[in-house]
């Protein structure tokens, strides 16, 4: 694997820096990447995502105070709990057209049986459980915040 800023995936695959990508359908037709690619992989459907991502909106509290009032009502009501429903219901809601797009284009689709990402699920728990080790001897209560994220996303999920 490959780590690198999305913006930069549409040229690592035209040049064959890599060959393939992990993204969620809503950035794919941003970025042209159905019309790099033929070749699709997803999961089944009555398996989880292949991955979880979150973006953070984040302020320093001492500017934020300092902000006048009606400043503050602009940023209140772009932020919070219901801002970040919206969002992620944007995004659920333009995976399928965005996904339509590659199948328009012909693209292939391959899906990962259950079987299969059931044994993706026992590899993740071992890496976990290395972290949780790892973090642990740094210090932190490495269980205890697997355990949290892990309650976050199924509560988060649920929605």
């Amino acid at each position: 694997p490959v780590a690198m800023p999305m913006p930069q995936t549409p040229e690592a695959v035209s040049k064959g820096v890599v060959d393939g990508y992990v993204l969620p359908w809503e950035v794919i037709p941003t970025m042209k990447l159905h019309e790099m690619t033929k070749y699709h992989t997803e999961m089944d459907a009555s398996q989880p995502s292949l991955y979880t991502t979150f973006f953070t909106i984040a302020m320093n509290k001492a500017r934020y105070d300092s902000l006048p009032d009606e400043l503050k009502k602009v940023i209140d009501a772009n932020s919070g709990a219901d801002f970040s429903a919206a969002i992620g219901r944007a995004w659920d809601e333009s995976a399928p057209a965005a996904r339509q797009q590659a199948v328009d284009r012909g693209n292939q689709f391959h899906t990962i049986p259950a079987s299969e990402a059931a044994e993706w699920v026992k590899v993740g728990d071992r890496l976990a459980a290395e972290w949780v080790k790892e973090v642990s001897g740094k210090g932190y209560p490495g269980q205890e915040m697997l355990d949290t994220a892990r309650a976050l996303i199924a509560t988060h999920s649920a929605r």
